[in-house]
């Protein structure tokens, strides 16, 4: 920021008190995840898959073959959807990094 605005800095960066707000507007304009929305995202990529995993497995019926067979297309498809999740949530960020520059 400092840089961007033509300025010299000789304090270097561990001692500027402009850094760390520097550091949040960056990290604001890239979209990344913090707190909330990072711990519900987190909780979300890992329980999709397991629940239906375990819908799958419960879909199977009482043949542990079925249940099995269940459990793996459940699990396959709570992946693909976190995969998906994952790779538009990204896509979103980027653009409204691209709009924000």
């Amino acid at each position: 920021m400092v840089a961007e605005a033509g300025l010299e800095c000789t304090a270097g960066c561990a001692q500027c008190p402009v850094a760390e707000a520097c550091d949040e507007e960056e990290r604001q304009a890239e979209g990344l995840m913090e707190g909330r929305s990072f711990a519900a995202a987190s909780a979300g990529y890992f329980l999709a898959p397991l629940s239906l995993a375990f819908v799958g497995a419960a879909a199977g019926g009482v043949s542990q073959v079925h249940q099995l067979i269940g459990a793996v297309v459940g699990l396959g498809a709570g992946m693909a959807l976190a995969a998906v999740t994952a790779r538009v949530r990204r896509r979103a960020n980027e653009e409204r990094t691209w709009l924000q520059h």
